[in-house]
């Protein structure tokens, strides 16, 4: 048995309070007017059937008044199993106590039982509600009874507060902390607490209210709500959040070329490594995944959705669990993975439909053979993201294999994530016949030479984040062009080169 006293936040085991004697309890009723006073009840033969508690739990009395040995009770109470118990508001030494043999009524706080033999049936009591001026049965096999008292006409329940509600806390793309609370009641004051520290105080009322939380450092975010009524403290829950420094983009690039490329990631459930029967760095999830859980892999950087080709591209391989099922909302769709979109951290929405190892027919034969994936069962899907989320708004995208309790697969892995930008997978370290490229690695001056029918028509630079950052016209469309890199930092660049017969010619580049 365990107790709270403070609205369910924490509990107390105080099974050893209880008679040694006692087993599990087949009931539980409080006293709707004294604080502190409560009711266990229980069904074993020869053992108290009622115990009262009036100090939270810490000392109880028997109001059944069994003698253990001699397994009888001098207070008429009869050996058999208690369901229910119902303490009269108006009178709280009146109790009303649901057996399996019919109902049984103290007029005395417990000291003496009879049977109530007004016509209502000898049958268990699962249940007693006192609503407005009636006392509601309910009984097993005999249907809902009422019955009304006249002491109930004038009685008005007392107005109880109740504790505030932390619903949610979610980071929002815009880069701040939404806190969206629920004020069940009317308080004095209302303050909100965050990392253990004041932060604000609020005005209150019975509607949902959203605190904005600024997010200055990378890290977690802890909140709770404190609400103060009659001198009187109440707490909701506590939720904790990670959060990053981050500035929106309009376009990102992830090629998965090594470790560093998970930087911009939250979460461990996928990494970026050279799997088993891999030659190449790809985002992986374990292999096999574990059961019963969500993998989430969420991408740090905010996307603003362009007006057009707003495009997420990306390939992966996903041999997991086949469902019964199209619907992979249904239950019965088993293991999914799927895509997803947020505008305001908390509410996740599809940006294409989920789906298993049905996908692909290598996968299933995977899938159904047990052995292990490799780079040749590379699928590539495009996602219009403006099916999803409107043009300009801000959002946060994250890769999730979702995973029942029961059977599980390979995994999943992810490479070339590509989002509303220009470059192509498929981008070779090695230069092309027609192209001649060098130095590279580079330091100040990239010579490029074209050979065959095209002519260079535009050079691009682009970073590993899908940033242009040079975009160079020659003045003609040449077959050469020598492009100035000084100011450029260190690390891996993106050259596209677009020629004159509408060619794209794509490759990376080093920069020392």
């Amino acid at each position: 048995i365990y107790i709270s006293v403070d609205g369910g936040l924490t509990f107390e085991n105080i099974s050893n309070k209880l008679p040694e004697t006692i087993t599990e309890a087949s009931g539980v009723s409080t006293d709707p007017v004294n604080p502190g006073t409560a009711y266990l009840l229980f069904s074993a033969p020869g053992v108290p059937k009622i115990l009262k508690t009036a100090d939270y739990g810490q000392t109880w009395e028997d109001l059944s008044g069994f003698d253990i040995s001699a397994r009888f009770s001098p207070t008429g109470f009869p050996d058999v199993a208690v369901f229910s118990l119902a303490v009269m508001p108006y009178a709280p030494n009146i109790l009303w106590a649901g057996t399996e043999v019919g109902l049984f009524i103290s007029n005395d706080g417990g000291n003496t039982w009879a049977i109530e033999d007004n016509g209502f049936p000898s049958v268990s009591v699962f249940d007693l509600k006192v609503r407005d001026n009636e006392v509601v049965v309910a009984t097993y096999g005999r249907g809902i009874w009422t019955t009304t008292l006249d002491e109930l006409n004038n009685y008005t329940p007392p107005v109880v507060t109740l504790a505030p509600r932390l619903k949610n806390l979610s980071f929002v793309p815009s880069g701040n902390v939404e806190l969206a609370a629920n004020f069940r009641s009317v308080y004095d004051s209302t303050h909100i607490i965050v990392d253990d520290q004041f932060f604000t105080t609020i005005m209150t009322s019975t509607e949902d209210t959203l605190i904005t939380l600024p997010v200055e450092t990378n890290g977690q975010i802890t909140a709770m709500i404190k609400s103060y009524k009659d001198g009187l403290e109440y707490k909701s829950g506590t939720k904790s959040i990670d959060v990053f420094v981050t500035t929106p983009q309009t376009s990102y690039v992830n090629l998965v070329t090594g470790t560093d490329a998970a930087s911009d990631f939250l979460g461990s459930d996928l990494i970026a490594e050279v799997a088993e029967n891999f030659t190449d760095f790809a985002f992986h999830s374990a292999h096999p995944y574990p059961q019963a859980t969500d993998l989430v892999y969420q991408l740090k950087i905010p996307i603003v959705i362009a007006e057009e080709n707003a495009f997420l591209e990306y390939s992966d391989i996903a041999i997991v669990e086949i469902g019964n099922v199209s619907d992979f909302n249904d239950a019965d769709f088993f293991d999914y993975v799927v895509v997803e979109g947020t505008n305001d951290g908390a509410h996740w929405l599809p940006l294409a439909p989920g789906y298993d190892s049905r996908e692909n027919e290598g996968w299933l034969q995977v899938y159904h053979g047990g052995g292990f994936a490799n780079e040749s069962l590379f699928v590539k899907h495009k996602i219009d993201l403006s099916n999803t989320f409107n043009p300009g708004e801000t959002i946060f995208i994250r890769f999730r294999l979702y995973s029942d309790p029961l059977v599980t697969g390979w995994g999943w892995a992810i490479d070339n994530i590509i989002i509303q930008s220009e470059v192509v997978t498929g981008i070779e370290n090695a230069i092309a016949e027609n192209v001649s490229l060098y130095p590279n690695p580079v330091n100040d001056l990239l010579n490029i030479n074209l050979e065959g029918s095209g002519q260079i028509y535009s050079i691009h630079v682009i970073d590993m984040n899908g940033r242009l950052l040079i975009k160079k016209h020659p003045a003609k469309p040449e077959n050469s062009y020598q492009l100035e890199l000084q100011w450029l930092k260190e690390g891996t660049y993106i050259l596209k080169i677009i020629t004159n017969d509408n060619q794209e010619l794509s490759y990376r580049f080093l920069k020392n």
